[in-house]
């Protein structure tokens, strides 16, 4: 601009006005090229949130003079529409049978998983390190409630990536229902460790031996938590509700285990689902905490 006034102020020759119409010209291309830029940027931005899966979606990048198509688009989702048809038809004698690891099989979820799994047909496989955050009693009857089934139990740590692996190809294992966690908010203040080694590590454990064993394209199902709804005070909770405001570590581990598992579709296009459990009970429940909270006038029952 500065130069500009300085050409118009000197000279008013046919020399000068041409040097006027070069800088207006080049000016002019400046703005265009600056305001296709703003443009694209601006695009980008509000576009690439606006699906929580936005690397299912055709997504672009500019590569020298052409347009091309961003690696992440040759995932896609190919998804059925779940009906209670298609669901009695899979559940059915001539539904697909499956070797379902289910993790955390020792635990009241864990192994209920497990017994309505073998009822549909298929082989559960149960997985549990039997720690020592409860009955340890408790734990070991649900086993033998798993055995009594024929259903094959082994001890074993998700974190130990050996034994997992082993695990997996000793039974020809292609579904996953990983239920393992430590569980329990209050637990969490005085042992904050556990927690991000049980419920964050070793979740980042068996979606690397998934990929490493070539199992990328069997989906996972895992056990997330009501607790990540945190200090949000609208409810009914949603799941489309915000998450960012967790009210205990606990609840952090999980809400990271829900990013964990949608950077693991972005990178390796790795299908999963999320359960945010509520309080849930019923037969072999964790009965210890249930009279704890009766005694403490709370009806509030636990049964991880």
């Amino acid at each position: 601009i500065t130069t500009l006034t300085s050409v118009v102020k000197e000279s008013s020759s046919s020399s000068s006005i041409m040097q006027v119409k070069q800088l207006l010209l080049y000016c002019g291309v400046l703005i265009l090229t600056c305001s296709s830029s703003i443009i694209f940027v601006t695009t980008y931005l509000v576009a690439v949130p606006a699906s929580p899966l936005s690397s299912s979606s055709e997504m672009w990048s500019l590569r020298g003079n052409e347009m091309a198509v961003h690696p992440q688009a040759t995932y896609k989702l190919k998804g059925t529409l779940m009906t209670e048809e298609r669901i009695e038809r899979l559940k059915g004698p001539n539904g697909p049978k499956f070797a379902v690891m289910v993790t955390g099989a020792a635990g009241f979820v864990g192994m209920h998983t497990a017994i309505a799994l073998k009822k549909l047909g298929m082989t559960p496989i149960g997985y549990d390190n039997v720690n020592e955050y409860y009955s340890i009693d408790l734990k070991e009857s649900r086993i033998e409630e798993l055995k009594k089934r024929g259903i094959d139990f082994v001890r074993g740590d998700v974190c130990d990536v050996a034994k997992l692996k082993e695990t997996i190809q000793k039974h020809n294992i292609t579904r996953f229902i990983h239920l393992a966690a430590q569980a329990g908010v209050r637990y969490s203040l005085d042992h904050p460790l556990e927690y991000t080694r049980n419920n964050v590590d070793c979740t980042v454990n068996i979606l690397e031996v998934m990929v490493e064993l070539g199992l990328k394209n069997d989906p996972l199902v895992y056990a997330s938590s009501s607790s990540v709804y945190g200090n949000n005070v609208k409810t009914p909770f949603q799941e489309t509700d915000r998450v960012e405001d967790p009210a205990s570590l606990y609840a952090a581990t999980k809400r990271s285990d829900e990013l964990i598992a949608h950077t693991y579709f972005n990178l390796h296009n790795i299908t999963s689902i999320g359960l945010r459990f509520f309080t849930v009970y019923g037969p072999y429940g964790r009965y210890v905490d249930a009279a704890a909270a009766a005694r403490a006038s709370c009806p509030t029952l636990f049964a991880h």
